[in-house]
């Protein structure tokens, strides 16, 4: 107090601790999410697991499109920061899902950007069940395996998967999006080959499953990109 009044007081570092405080285990000091964004360098690269995603000098739209589990087709582009970047996401396991999260979080920021959904009316075909006498059905999955498509896109489908991933496999080798509608719950197993692009192919093999590709329109949502300060504010 002296020392404040004449003058010659000198701020001292301070230092507190609670000694009641338990100390944290080590382990809880573990990395929950690591996120690395960086310029794109090397050659394209994607590897995916269930606690680690990577992607390497991929276009900026398909890492948009990948890491918001859309179709390329669905991503709209205001603005294109850069034409491609590395990403690296690493989570605990069974956490992919909340790390996806911050994975978004971190892109908008790293390259100032808003990625908002929009609902927009647009020509799709429809996928359903086939009326037809006698018609045959997909298969069913068997309960022990994993839901998941081990290929799609270029003409093929293989794996089993619920019916809305198997209609998004078959929008990878379409001019439209596909949109299931067949009511059909849990997994279905596939193993789908045709020429690419030439869709009478495509209508002969999923008759053979019991399915139809029908044109219609629906409401679908759509990702679009745009500067998160609208004209440099």
């Amino acid at each position: 107090m002296r020392e404040a009044i004449a003058g010659t007081f000198k701020p001292r570092p301070i230092e507190w601790e609670d000694i009641k405080a338990k100390a944290k285990p080590a382990e809880e000091g573990r990395t929950i999410f690591e996120v690395r964004i960086s310029t794109a360098f090397g050659k394209r690269r994607m590897s995916s697991s269930s606690d680690k995603l990577e992607m390497g000098s991929m276009p900026f739209k398909n890492n948009i499109a990948f890491i918001w589990h859309v179709e390329d087709s669905q991503v709209i582009l205001d603005t294109q920061p850069v034409d491609a970047f590395n990403v690296m996401l690493k989570t605990p396991p069974d956490s992919f899902g909340q790390g996806r999260e911050v994975l978004k979080a971190a892109i908008q920021a790293a390259f100032d950007i808003r990625v908002t959904p929009e609902l927009t009316e647009t020509d799709v075909y429809i996928l359903t069940l086939s009326t037809a006498q006698g018609a045959p059905r997909p298969k069913p999955g068997a309960p022990e395996v994993h839901l998941g498509l081990m290929s799609y896109g270029g003409g093929q489908v293989l794996g089993t998967a619920a019916m809305p991933e198997i209609a998004r496999a078959i929008w990878a080798s379409t001019e439209k999006p596909v949109v299931d509608e067949t009511g059909l719950e849990g997994g279905y197993e596939f193993e789908l080959t045709w020429t690419y692009g030439v869709q009478a192919e495509l209508d002969s093999v999923l008759a053979k499953e019991g399915l139809v590709l029908t044109p219609a329109r629906r409401t679908l949502e759509f990702l679009r990109v745009t500067p998160a300060k609208p004209d440099g504010k």
